[in-house]
């Protein structure tokens, strides 16, 4: 039975009142095990096979008993109006739709806070789109108020008897309109309580809840559509000393630093939680290996460009460790993801070379053909090796982690010094990253450690 169905069969038996319905609705690397997290349900009106909030069920009432062909209801955000819940209209034209203030009917609504009932669109000019999504007659479009202020607009459109609307249908809406508002309001309310419960207080970004749960989505949709995930497991190196030094409240205002700068470096959609303590995680969908480094790389750089101010002392800047993970290049499963990733990121910790650590890749994962031993070219580097120019190809981090530096170009080819010479990974990653063709020769370990500290100094010297 489906919904429509099942309200009209309710109200034949007297189930239901005129205008509501129901429905069923840092240290040694420690083992974490996390804890999943409930979290409140997403309701979407109209959608198949998913449960309908309240305002959704007052709105397929107000459909039934006005007999109408097509309902929505556009929220008032900003100056515009936006479908949120809709009925019966076109896919094209459906959720998500923006309309101007004054702009057709339903903002000429919102503007002036009137309703209109408009028996035959046809005759009324002035709301005439020259490029209708879909063709109505009749229409009903009234607007919805909390607090006197108007919040968005009910409209319905075409009777299924094929007769216009009258002004009885009219009185039948406005009567429906201020329970409408209320689920509004109460949906708002709850939508707040929810984002509280999933929000970190001190740094405002996701919390480990909320990361465990959205971690568990992401990886399934992962598996359902074969793009790839990566997790960053991220530690404020130092901030434990600096934290008994100077008080919890310098600490705090650390974390609150250090979490605007890793918002500001990742992409939309990224996904940042505070994962305990000084520890950050970022959620990387649709995201590779090759990719995931590079993000790291820029919050590893965001973050270290970044001053804190204490009081009656010189600003304070600190760096991060990252650890990285990968879904299927390197892990299968939720735990193992956030397990490797940490693993990774406490090698990084300690490491002396490199704030970012990718995590041990399995077999599987998809290698550059080995470049042959014995014609690899072996090339001395010079202590001005390499420019600002080649530096500047590649995130500091990333060359460090993969031992590897640019020291030559000529056009789309890239001249790549590696202190091994079978590092077919890091020879994909540098191509991916710079999108040039990479050369492989052989250096020192000696030098290769040299010219990478001359890469940290020009990347200090550029503001990097």
């Amino acid at each position: 039975m489906g919904v429509e169905e099942e309200l009209r069969e309710k109200k034949t038996q007297g189930g239901l009142p005129p205008w509501t319905a129901t429905f069923p609705r840092p240290g040694k690397y420690r083992g974490r095990q996390g804890r999943q997290g409930a979290s409140p349900r997403a309701y979407q009106a109209g959608v198949p096979g998913r449960g309908l909030d309240l305002l959704g069920s007052a709105l397929l009432v107000a459909k039934e008993t006005l007999r109408g062909q097509r309902l929505s209801y556009m929220a008032l955000r900003g100056d515009s109006l936006v479908i949120e819940k809709a009925f019966g209209l076109p896919q094209g034209i459906a959720l998500g739709k923006r309309v101007s203030l004054g702009e057709g009917v339903a903002g000429w609504v919102a503007r002036m806070k009137k309703p209109l009932l408009v028996k035959d669109l046809k005759r009324e000019v002035r709301f005439i789109d020259p490029k209708p999504g879909y063709q109505t007659g009749s229409f009903i479009s009234v607007p919805l108020f909390l607090r006197k202020q108007v919040i968005g607009v009910v409209n319905i459109a075409d009777r299924a008897d094929g007769r216009p609307f009258d002004e009885s249908d009219l009185e039948a809406l406005l009567t429906m309109v201020d329970h409408m508002a209320l689920c509004v309001e109460n949906q708002k309310l709850r939508d707040d309580v929810a984002r509280l419960a999933a929000t970190d207080p001190l740094t405002g970004v996701w919390n480990r809840r909320h990361f465990e749960r959205r971690l568990e989505e992401e990886l399934a949709r992962a598996r359902r559509s074969g793009a790839p995930l990566s997790l960053l497991m991220i530690d404020v190196d130092d901030f434990k000393a600096f934290n008994d030094t100077h008080g919890h409240t310098a600490g705090d205002a650390v974390l609150r630093g250090v979490s605007r700068s890793i918002n500001s470096a990742v992409r939309t959609g990224d996904i940042v939680c505070r994962y305990g303590g000084d520890e950050f995680a970022v959620i990387l969908p649709r995201t590779d290996v090759v990719e995931a480094l590079s993000v790291a790389g820029r919050i590893c750089q965001r973050v270290q460009a970044t001053p804190h101010v204490l009081e009656g002392e010189r600003p304070k800047h600190f760096s991060i460790s990252v650890g990285v993970s990968s879904y299927p290049a390197i892990a299968t499963g939720k735990q193992e993801l956030v397990d490797q990733a940490d693993r990774a990121m406490y090698e990084a910790k300690y490491s002396d070379v490199s704030q970012i650590c990718l995590a041990e890749a399995m077999p599987m994962m998809p290698e550059a053909p080995l470049p042959d031993h014995e014609r690899v070219p072996y090339l001395p580097l010079s202590p001005e090796v390499p420019n600002r120019e080649l530096a500047s190809l590649l995130p500091l981090e990333v060359a460090r982690r993969l031992e590897c530096v640019p020291v030559g170009r000529e056009g789309r080819d890239l001249t790549l010094a590696l202190a091994d010479p079978s590092q077919g990974f890091a020879i994909r990653v540098v191509s991916q990253l710079t999108g040039l063709r990479v050369f492989p020769v052989v250096s020192g370990k000696e030098e290769i450690q040299q010219a990478l500290r001359r890469m940290a100094t020009l990347s200090q010297e550029s503001g990097g």
